[in-house]
């Protein structure tokens, strides 16, 4: 575009594009340009968005920010400052007054303690400010004294306040319970820093109006009910909660006497106690106390170590797939990741498996019970624990659960996957990455052919290939997986497609192969000219009869009878 047309765009477009950029970049490309944009930059309809997000030291950049402060701090917006580098420069340089007319959101992060104190002072003088988050890598001490500085912002709306640690050894003194004048308004409140539950009842009664509510709390299972019940939280509907140590009774006494009336609650909890895995505790809070919950999310995570393992659950199995859960569409599903097993709650979304199917609001009760997803993120346990392997792991979820997919994300040695299959013998459907032969060691012929044995046994009917490297790999499923009805591959690397369609039929005719129906290959250049092209190929070749052929997106999906 050249000069001249630039110049015959309108202020109004202008000023809906510098929207959305930096207004450090606005500044430094515009304000030198000409008269018509020097004055365009100091009109009051312009508000500047600072972004300082820098990994290296720029001193020309933290110069113009310096000046660009100081001239139109009258037109800033908003100021986000995200670097470790000349932090503490460039936060002292904002030099907050009440000359910030319009500043409206304020992020901080990276600042030292020190700095804090100093900010919050100087915060008092913006009469607009609505949004502040406070991050810092340091450990607080005293903290509520930081929230008492805050919650004198008689504008904020917006709250978040991380720190890596923090301690008060007297929150009644730093921040004693609000009185009436003492109220905020502020609606949006994330404590991202260790909270007991009576220091979070000092801070919550200063934001009486709160509708979204996170909190941090390590090992605290003390709860003062009176305290509690001083509460009144009748705007929160939000509630999320990350906790280690927390047991389930501490967590079950804090629902019950809060009074809320929630729409959405999510809870990530670090625990081996397994009532966290009592559904039907879980059913009569829900019933009982959160009447109007319409989300719910569960992050319950146990940990293992060579000497110690959670307990083994004692329960029935398939608890969570009872036709209250179902019919709420909350699904559980389970994830072994490295020394870790995960086990997630949360409202049910189409998954790898269903690749032929269209995305739904409602699934029904029947579909949702055999919905039972086991993810392993990782299989080498033992590289981990000299004494645990995955099969360790399994006899925990296994009690909780009958799984029906299996999600393997990491390469699997096909002894160790013939293992696993046959552990899992009601699986429906399985996605792998990659399966090798020839990694950690060598195979024998003899455990060759005594893997083929375990895992021909199985009753797959799904299965979803990440990516192959050559073709043989997807010969071996079609031997392993003799009840196939669907394949998927995501990515077929180098090979190419005619080649591998080609191949693929012919090995499915030689095979007498007659329950796969359905092939689906991810190509990244497929369009309409290749659709025709493959079509054209399969016909000639009487490859397929009777078939379909549709292309979403790069998705290439074939049909038969």
């Amino acid at each position: 575009m050249s000069m001249n047309s630039l110049e015959n765009l309108s202020n109004e477009f202008f000023s809906e594009i510098f929207d959305y950029i930096n207004g450090c970049d606005i500044y430094r490309a515009f304000s030198n340009l000409n008269y018509r944009f020097e004055q365009l930059l100091n009109s009051s309809h312009i508000l500047f968005k600072i972004k300082i997000d820098y990994s290296t030291d720029d001193e020309k950049t933290i110069n113009e920010l310096q000046q660009l402060c100081h001239l139109n701090k009258n037109q800033i917006y908003s100021i986000y400052t995200r670097t470790w580098i000349n932090n503490s420069e460039i936060i002292l340089s904002y030099n907050f007054d009440s000359s910030y007319q319009h500043i409206e959101c304020l992020v901080l992060s990276y600042i030292e303690t020190n700095i804090i104190n100093f900010v919050l002072q100087k915060l008092m003088f913006l009469p607009r400010l609505y949004s502040l988050t406070i991050e810092t890598e340091s450990h607080l001490k005293d903290f509520g004294y930081f929230y008492r500085s805050i919650f004198n912002l008689s504008k904020l709306k917006y709250l978040k306040f991380k720190a890596m640690d923090a301690i008060d050894s007297d929150m009644n003194i730093s921040l004693p319970m609000a009185s009436n004048h003492e109220l905020t308004s502020i609606e949006h409140l994330i404590i991202d820093h260790p909270c007991c539950f009576n220091q979070l009842n000092n801070i919550l009664s200063y934001v009486p109006q709160v509708s979204y509510l996170k909190f941090f709390s390590v090992n605290d299972n003390q709860i003062d009910i009176n305290n509690i019940l001083s509460i009144r939280l009748s705007n929160l509907t939000h509630f999320y909660i990350e906790a280690y140590h927390m047991e389930f009774d501490t967590f079950e006494m804090l629902i019950k006497n809060l009074n809320i009336k929630l729409k959405y609650f999510s809870l990530k909890i670090y625990t081996d106690d397994m009532n966290y895995l009592d559904a039907f505790r879980w059913e009569n809070i829900i019933l009982k106390h959160l009447p109007e919950l319409e989300e719910f999310y569960l992050k319950y995570i146990t940990t293992f170590e060579n000497n110690h393992q959670p307990s083994i659950y004692q329960g029935k199995i398939n608890e969570f797939f009872s036709s209250f859960w179902c019919q709420r569409q909350w699904i559980l599903e389970i994830d072994i990741d490295s020394n870790e097993i995960i086990y997630y709650i949360h409202p049910y979304k189409k998954r790898w498996y269903e690749f032929n199917t269209e995305e739904k609001n409602i699934y029904t009760i029947e579909q949702l019970e055999k919905c039972k997803q086991l993810i392993l993120s990782c299989i080498h346990q033992e590289s981990f624990h000299q004494t645990l392997t995955i099969f360790n792991y399994l006899l925990h979820v296994l009690p909780v659960m009958q799984i029906n997919h299996l999600d393997i994300q990491q390469q699997i040695f096909i002894v160790k996957l013939g293992e696993i299959l046959f552990s899992l013998p009601d699986l429906d459907s399985l996605k792998l990455n990659t399966i090798s032969t020839s990694y950690p060691r060598s195979l024998t012929e003899e455990e060759l052919i005594q893997s083929y044995c375990l895992i021909s046994r199985n009753k797959i009917t799904t299965v979803c290939l990440r990516k192959i490297n050559r073709i043989e790999e997807a010969y071996f499923i079609l031997a392993l997986c003799s009840h196939i009805q669907q394949f998927r591959i995501n990515s077929l690397k180098d090979i190419n497609v005619e080649l591998f369609l080609r191949s693929f039929f012919i090995e499915i005719q030689q095979r007498e192969i007659q329950t796969l129906k359905l092939l689906c290959i991810c190509v990244p250049t497929a369009d309409d000219k290749m659709m025709k092209k493959l079509e054209t190929m399969i016909k000639n070749e009487n490859l397929l009869l009777n078939f379909t052929m549709k292309r979403l997106m790069d998705q290439i999906y074939i049909q038969w009878k």
